[in-house]
Formats: C-alpha cells, sequence, structure tokens
C-alpha cells in the first residue's frame, strides 16, 4: 500500500439561516471581507488549522483540514467564535466533503511521455511547455492525478478517504504495470 499524505480537504456545512457578513467583520478580529471582491466573509482558526468561507445564506465552505476527523472540530469552533462575539449560529447541516487532495510517491522516476502514450491521449494531457508535469483523468475512480517526472504526484476530486485510497492504489498499479522508467 502506498503511504499517501492528505494535503487539503474542502467541505461545506450550514451555521445559520442569514449572516450579516459586514456586521461579523466588524466584530469579529482576523476576518476578512470585501464584498465588491468577493461576496464571503474570510476566517481562520489554528487548530485544526483550517479556513473559512462564510456567506450570507448561511452555508461555510470549510478549507485546509488535513483530516476529516478535523472537519466536525473546526466547524465547532467556528462556531463557538462568532457565538462569543454576539452572533447566534450552530451546525445546521452534516458536513459534506466536496474535494480531497492528497499527494504520493510512485518511488520510480517517469517519462511523461511514455506514460501519456501507454495511458490514452483522451486520459492525458501533456504540454511540457506549458507545465511541468502530465494530468491524467481516471475515470473509473473519478480522479484527476498531476504527475511529475520525480514520480511524485497529486490526487485530487475524490470526495473520500476510501475513494482517494482505492484512486491511488489503483493508479500506482497501473503506473508500475507500464515500466515508464
Amino acid at each position: 500500500m502506498i503511504d499517501m499524505k492528505i494535503a487539503n480537504i474542502v467541505s461545506t456545512t450550514t451555521i445559520g439561516t442569514e449572516l450579516n457578513l459586514g456586521d461579523i467583520a466588524l466584530a469579529v478580529p482576523g476576518t476578512r471581507y470585501n464584498k465588491r471582491r468577493f461576496p464571503g466573509l474570510i476566517m481562520q482558526i489554528n487548530d485544526p488549522k483550517t479556513t473559512f468561507l462564510l456567506f450570507q445564506n448561511g452555508k461555510v465552505v470549510i478549507i485546509g483540514a488535513k483530516s476529516t476527523d478535523d472537519l466536525p472540530i473546526a466547524a465547532q469552533k467556528l462556531c463557538e467564535k462568532l457565538t462569543k462575539y454576539g452572533f447566534k449560529v450552530s451546525i445546521e447541516s452534516d458536513i459534506a466533503i466536496k474535494n480531497i487532495v492528497a499527494t504520493a510517491d510512485l518511488g520510480i522516476e517517469v517519462n511523461l511521455m511514455d506514460m501519456a502514450l501507454s495511458l490514452g491521449l483522451e486520459n492525458v494531457e501533456y504540454e511540457p511547455e506549458q507545465f511541468p508535469g502530465s494530468v491524467y483523468w481516471c475515470k473509473e475512480h473519478l480522479a484527476v492525478f498531476l504527475i511529475f517526472n520525480s514520480g511524485k504526484f497529486v490526487c485530487l476530486g475524490t470526495k473520500s478517504l476510501e475513494q482517494t485510497s482505492n484512486a491511488i492504489e489503483a493508479f500506482t498499479s497501473k503506473i508500475h504495470s507500464l515500466k515508464l522508467k
């Protein structure tokens, strides 16, 4: 089994029906809000290290979690922080994972041109003058891989740790079977 590292989990939840983002920005230190540039308010916490995008309709995007266990903790700390400054909020919907980004290493160097040809040009994009890696769309596992000559790669687009793990295992098996040194 290949060793993967979770780099980022993006998820969503709801903490209220209507949020006055201007009032929150004025009351809560460390927030950023400029509705002309972006319709959401940005807030961060350090433990677990996460960033929140809060929207007027009460929707929240949680970015930066490194573990699914961090998600409910982060959401609860967000609610506690807002409550501390007088805003009555609570988690009103399940936390839904939208994207997991994981990194890993094949342990071998990869000839990206040979890989692109072996995996099929309809599934791979390789333009070295535009990007130093190759992009592989793994339709069977609903994942996208960014692969570099060094053998290091990024897997993204998955929505569960199991899906991420399965996609990475299938990808590494496929690449190793191609013998692309």
